[in-house]
């Protein structure tokens, strides 16, 4: 986790289970759980791809057929939000918008992506390894928090969030290739 003023500026791990507050009752707990899946589920879909583009990446066989993994969007902008929500008071500043509107949207009927401008990204030649690990830090714009910034599974995702619906964005799609760049495997946000 970064910029925590109780970590003086430095990074730190923290423990999962430190970071989580039992402050809904369990019919909204529950209401919840759906998301957190969500988010495994991409952990799940990344981990096969690479898996799968490692193991067919070298291959001099003729062209695999291409998998696709498919993402709920809203489930997932939901966990999304609903993380953010969960470790605000952690950062130095205050977050730009109003926490109370924020959760309201994460169990709105609303259409989520509307509100959140998600993107993936790794750097040029970076190697991507599925890791176990989580990082998560502030997006900052004039001393408020404007969004986070979330490395999952060895993919960072920068999300702003938005009190009116902003956003129309393509769909997210993640995808996988042999070393002759031939398509292996996708992951579409639908």
């Amino acid at each position: 986790m970064y910029n925590a003023p109780f970590f003086g500026g430095q990074s730190k791990i923290v423990a999962k289970k430190s970071l989580t507050r039992n402050c809904l009752c369990q019919r909204h707990n529950s209401s919840l759980s759906i998301y957190d899946d969500e988010a495994i589920n991409f952990g799940m879909a990344l981990k096969y791809c690479h898996d799968r583009s490692f193991k067919y990446g070298d291959s001099a066989k003729k062209r695999q057929s291409i998998h696709t993994k498919h993402i709920d969007t809203d489930r997932f902008y939901r966990w999304y939000l609903k993380t953010y929500l969960g470790i605000i008071d952690f950062f130095s500043y205050e977050s730009a918008l109003d926490k109370d509107v924020l959760a309201a949207l994460v169990f709105s009927g609303k259409k989520i992506n509307d509100y959140l401008d998600l993107k993936i990204s790794m750097s040029i030649k970076e190697d991507f390894q599925v890791k176990e690990v989580i990082s998560v830090a502030p997006l900052e714009s004039q001393e408020q928090i404007v969004g986070m910034q979330v490395e999952l599974y060895g993919i960072r995702l920068h999300g702003l969030f938005f009190d009116q619906p902003k956003c129309k964005q393509k769909p997210i799609r993640i995808k996988f290739r042999d070393r002759n760049k031939n398509l292996l495997s996708v992951i579409k946000f639908s």
